[in-house]
């Protein structure tokens, strides 16, 4: 029972090129056809993009607070020139609708974000959500995106190999990570991948007893 401190959240479902990429077709397949029918391709995103504009006008009126969409951002396979080209617009066109309405608009992303750092900055999105940190498999460090998206809050995932470390390792990972973090305010740790059955109880216990011991 949250009480009065859970928020209602709407998923729009994933933006144009990451729902081809992550569920019509995959990075193979979507590759091909995009360099040998790109206007095939475009054609489609197109399509997507104006039925996905309903979805957000429906999300904007809505009772949610914040939106949210499972895109998956990674740049090894969202390269700079195809996220600047076929997310950045997006974002901005929806993060601009939502905004009207007071909405808070988060996007999921989980990969590696340091060749996408300063196009990331220039979306009209709230949340990088699922953020991950380098040691987890990610490529940009907490430091240079927080200086990066000072306007962007950061919402990171719990590495999932805290799972297998003692006690002492993963306490001492949760009080450096809040120490650099140095400040709430825009700043949140979650859970978004797979943990080990066997172990998340004993890892998310001590999670919270830090995080209670440092009131956060």
């Amino acid at each position: 029972n949250l009480s009065d401190d859970g928020v209602v959240l709407a998923s729009t479902g994933a933006s144009p090129w990451a729902k081809i990429l992550i569920q019509l077709a995959g990075v193979e397949r979507l590759s091909l056809d995009f360099y040998d029918n790109r206007w095939l391709v475009e054609d489609l995103l197109s399509s997507i993009e104006k039925k996905l504009g309903e979805v957000y006008k429906i999300a904007a009126n809505s009772p949610a607070e914040i939106i949210h969409a499972p895109d998956n951002v990674t740049g090894d396979v969202a390269e700079p020139k195809l996220f600047e080209k076929y997310y950045l617009p997006f974002y901005n066109k929806q993060g601009q609708l939502l905004h009207q309405q007071n909405k808070s608009y988060v996007v999921h992303m989980d990969g590696k974000l340091k060749s996408l750092k300063e196009l990331i900055k220039k979306t009209d999105i709230d949340v990088v959500e699922s953020f991950t940190f380098p040691e987890g498999g990610g490529d940009l460090s907490f430091e240079e995106a927080r200086a990066a998206w000072e306007n962007k809050s950061i919402i990171a995932n719990l590495p999932a190999f805290l799972c297998f470390k003692e006690e002492k390792i993963v306490k001492e990972y949760i009080y450096n990570l809040i120490n650099r973090a140095s400040s709430k305010k825009n700043f949140m740790l979650e859970i978004s991948e797979d943990l080990p059955h066997e172990t998340q109880g004993r890892t998310l216990s001590w999670v919270a007893e830090v995080m209670k011991e440092k009131g956060e």
